[in-house]
């Protein structure tokens, strides 16, 4: 329905991703850095430790990470979707790879996808690397990012 609103041109699916990762990325973020401390921990560590732990800091505590996690996510679904609505404008599958509907439809969205999301992770993976460089890192002193 988004894109219908911005008039379905050629730039809706970018700005619509942008909008929605945006959205997602500030809901999930508190919930990504338990996930990587718990990944991160070489002891036993339980989730009811993390949050005994996080439960009297900031929320600029909870939210660490989250402008390198915006400029890893919202970048790759903006180039991905991009990508993807060009791609299936301009890549056909022709009747002679596959001469049923369904299965030249599948064929298509799978080439389209591979190629938007191979590129977009060659251009987000470094960011991505320091977003968990930074999560990993211990001590109130080194969380303000937000």
């Amino acid at each position: 329905e988004l894109l219908q609103f911005q008039g379905g041109g050629r730039y809706a699916p970018l700005s619509a991703a942008i909008g929605a990762r945006t959205l997602e990325v500030s809901l999930r973020q508190p919930l990504e850095l338990l996930r990587t401390q718990l990944q991160a921990t070489q002891g036993r560590l339980t989730i009811r430790t993390i949050l005994q732990e996080q439960r009297h800091r900031p929320m600029r505590d909870w939210m660490r990470g989250y402008v390198p996690t915006l400029l890893r996510d919202v970048p790759f679904s903006a180039a991905y979707w991009f990508m993807y609505e060009e791609a299936k404008r301009q890549i056909t599958v022709p009747e002679t790879i596959a001469c049923n509907s369904g299965l030249r439809t599948l064929l298509h969205s799978f080439v389209c996808g591979g190629f938007a999301g191979t590129l977009a992770a060659l251009v987000t993976t470094p960011v991505d690397v320091a977003k968990t460089l930074r999560q990993k890192r211990q001590g109130s002193g080194s969380s303000a990012d937000t």
